[in-house]
């Protein structure tokens, strides 16, 4: 679409960057032995590489570490929090014995309670439900590999998700921002979703920005309950907090935090995204939450389309998957055949109805028999 618009004159930019707050990236540090904010500049080079290998020309490729990114999420939480839209409750969370620390999202892993197949403590990576860590079954501590867990309380921060499921409905019934195919799924996340934690007990990540939101309240006089500064000081923001807000803060670093940014993301702007499906209910139903209830006269968000909410690629009946050393993966690809061979093949057999599996007798007849034989 990119090329497309600029061969059509038209003004657009192609965001994207590395959503490094995760944990996967975390545990590699500790594996290693070494601080996040080391690695991840390694971490997203490499990643940044891969996609240049095939020829992919972003706009700008970021990482959501960036202070922009940092500016954005922190601007959105504040109005998000002083809009009574970000409320603290007590969760119970699995808490590892041996490591005296408390194992937020992919810290812990185990079957899933819905498919039986790998579930971490946000999500299951083979059915994609959301799943929550008192769900999993045999669950394992990922940092000392132990068992010895138990389940203690916290206070974290939720974001209501409730206070707009009627505009939502609204926008997917009559926008058509979502595949039809997709469309049944969204509806019914939009109709169960109620409160989702933003706040985890770890240090990789963006600190909840609790000295300007309660100067906020106190300067307005709002009618809202002070963060307490004690409670959140060990505590940082959700990757899936931070990570779509990172299109955002990636576009102000783009344009150097110029007001120039806000005509990419107000009501005159037309914003498609790329997406799997296991990214769903993050993209159109959370994020489009925060889009709204951060909106201000100053800036009104615009709502997006996911025209591309891609099903998967298989490997030979299986999910790729870097953790598991299944498949083939982009470094490794373009070693064997040129870029545009993969960029034909992928588009043409881009998964966007339904599930498909890589073979390497289908590659090969298409690259042969299509590309360049037709």
């Amino acid at each position: 679409m990119h090329r497309f618009l600029d061969l059509k004159g038209v003004e657009n930019e192609f965001i994207c960057g590395g959503d490094v707050h995760g944990t996967p990236l975390e545990l590699e540090a500790l594996e290693r032995g070494e601080d996040p904010r080391d690695i991840k500049d390694e971490q997203n080079q490499k990643v940044k590489d891969a996609y240049e290998s095939l020829k992919v020309d972003f706009s700008i490729f970021s990482d959501t570490h960036s202070d922009f990114n940092r500016k954005q999420t922190h601007d959105m939480f504040e109005e998000l929090y002083c809009n009574g839209l970000i409320n603290e409750k007590t969760q119970t969370m699995p808490y590892c014995q041996d490591d005296e620390r408390f194992l937020p999202d992919r810290y812990i892993e185990g079957e899933c309670p819905h498919c039986g197949g790998l579930a971490r403590g946000d999500q299951c990576d083979d059915c994609g439900k959301l799943v929550e860590p008192e769900e999993i079954e045999n669950p394992e501590c990922q940092i000392c590999g132990g068992n010895d867990i138990e389940f203690k309380d916290t206070d974290h921060l939720f974001l209501d998700l409730t206070e707009f499921k009627d505009e939502l409905m609204d926008w997917v019934e009559n926008e058509n921002p979502v595949p039809k195919n997709m469309e049944n799924q969204v509806l019914h996340d939009i109709e169960e979703a109620e409160y989702r934690s933003i706040t985890r007990d770890q240090d990789w990540g963006f600190r909840v920005p609790v000295e300007r939101v309660n100067e906020r309240i106190e300067e307005e006089n709002l009618d809202l309950e002070k963060l307490d500064p004690e409670t959140y000081d060990g505590k940082v923001l959700y990757v899936w907090f931070d990570a779509p807000i990172g299109y955002i803060g990636f576009t102000r670093e783009l344009f150097d935090d110029s007001e120039d940014w806000r005509e990419h993301w107000n009501q005159d702007a037309e914003i498609y995204y790329s997406i799997g499906k296991d990214n769903t209910i993050f993209h159109t139903v959370i994020f489009p939450t925060m889009l709204l209830g951060a909106s201000s006269d100053e800036m009104e968000y615009a709502l997006g389309e996911y025209e591309f909410i891609q099903q998967y690629l298989m490997w030979e009946e299986g999910a790729f998957s870097k953790s598991r050393n299944r498949g083939i993966f982009i470094d490794e690809a373009v070693e064997h055949y040129p870029a545009d061979y993969w960029r034909f093949y992928i588009a043409k057999m881009l998964p966007t109805d339904h599930d498909t599996n890589f073979s390497w007798e289908d590659f090969e007849a298409e690259i042969n028999n299509v590309l360049n034989d037709t």
